[in-house]
């Protein structure tokens, strides 16, 4: 079964910052929405979702948001 990293990273240093992982790439998109949220982001919930879950990242305030499987990653 494959698992799903969500990860916040801060864009000029390409440091993560955080990271967890889920069982599906839906629920990971979901943690990073309401992350995104918490700082201000006003962006559409379901759109922004689909976009993360697709493993698009997005950027917001310094900061980049993305959904990564990792299965058969070390």
């Amino acid at each position: 079964m494959s698992r799903y990293e969500a990860s916040v990273l801060l864009i000029r240093t390409g440091r993560v910052v955080g990271s967890r992982s889920f069982d599906d790439p839906q629920t990971a998109a979901g943690h990073l929405f309401v992350l995104m949220a918490a700082a201000g982001f006003s962006g559409d919930r379901e759109a922004t979702v689909s976009t993360l879950a697709d493993g698009d990242p997005l950027s917001y305030k310094g900061f980049e948001y993305r959904v990564r499987d990792t299965e058969g990653v070390e």
